[in-house]
């Protein structure tokens, strides 16, 4: 619980402070290190460790370096994203014809434990050109939460997080492809 507590603190000071630099513990050992990241040098990053490959930008964020800003049609309802992933095979972005939302396993396998605002590998992923976004870094998963088919599994970026989401809510996709 104080773990909970001293984390907590940190993330409000990062916000009220205007200091926007990922906060990390140092004692809490890398779970998404640079080390497990191979970088394709454009749009693409696969992980070593699960060879899944990932799209570096979050979806609606349409330029290489991710600086595009998102915009409300960057936030997809569960049923949006997954017809958007459609949209995304008809036309072979980056050249695959097989990508799709990650499962809970998959997007809770690029959460970096020791840091918050964000906790993802920063070197690799992009989650918005401004910082200030942190506070909603949420993306679905393709995992239905069981015993709810209204509801499904959700990754919060912004402190490392995996949690239930109302389908009808609106959230951002990262896309991947491969396989754990």
């Amino acid at each position: 619980m104080k773990k909970i507590q001293i984390v907590f603190l940190f993330v409000l000071l990062a916000f009220y402070s205007g200091v926007y630099a990922a906060i990390c513990q140092d004692y809490i050992p890398e779970t998404a290190p640079d080390s497990a990241f191979l970088d394709h040098n454009n749009s693409l990053v696969t992980d070593t460790r699960t060879g899944l490959m990932w799209r570096k930008c979050t979806e609606g964020q349409t330029d290489e370096a991710c600086s595009e800003g998102v915009r409300d049609d960057s936030l997809f309802t569960w049923k949006e994203a997954l017809q958007h992933v459609k949209a995304v095979n008809e036309n072979s972005v980056d050249g695959y014809s097989d990508w799709r939302l990650p499962n809970k396993k998959e997007l809770e396998s690029i959460i970096e434990n020791r840091c918050v605002v964000p906790s993802i590998n920063e070197n690799f992923f992009y989650l918005f050109p401004s910082r200030s976004f942190y506070a909603d870094a949420n993306y679905w998963t393709s995992t239905t939460v069981a015993g709810d088919p209204a509801a499904a599994w959700i990754a919060l970026f912004q402190y490392g997080a995996i949690v239930q989401g109302k389908k009808s809510d609106k959230f951002f996709i990262r896309l991947v492809r491969g396989g754990l």
